[in-house]
């Protein structure tokens, strides 16, 4: 089966990074579990990353400590179902996002980008969470 993010989805990477999203197009079509981006996932305003903050799902204020989705240099992606909960289908992604990071530095598709897993940090795991940062 070939997953394709919907329309909801393709509204809410609006102003996120096109190598960011080409990643994770390739890497849901390849992938076993159908996957989204959920509210909040992709660019956010300093208003919003504060919201996020007061609630502890992130360490950035917004203001004084920015956030990658506040450059559109991060994406939220969780699957369909099971959501937050589903970790066979986080790790399943995980690896389908870095074989298609893998293709793209093969084909000179990633600009000179490092791409980074909210799911190996070691203070601050957040698994849904994708960013690219500049060498």
């Amino acid at each position: 089966m070939s997953y394709k993010y919907g329309n909801t989805s393709i509204v809410r990477m609006i102003g996120v990074n096109p190598v960011l999203i080409r990643c994770a197009e390739i890497a849901l079509s390849k992938s076993q579990h159908d996957m989204t981006i959920p509210n909040f996932g992709g660019l956010r305003t300093p208003e919003d990353q504060n919201s996020l903050f007061q609630k502890g799902y992130s360490k950035a204020d917004g203001y004084e400590k920015k956030s990658y989705h506040q450059t559109g240099d991060a994406l939220d992606v969780i699957p369909v179902i099971g959501g937050y909960k589903n970790e066979k289908a986080f790790r399943h992604f995980a690896g389908n996002m870095f074989s298609a990071w893998q293709m793209m530095i093969k084909a000179n598709e990633n600009e000179g980008y490092i791409l980074e897993w909210g799911g190996h940090w070691q203070n601050f795991i957040d698994v849904p969470h994708w960013q690219i940062v500049k060498r």
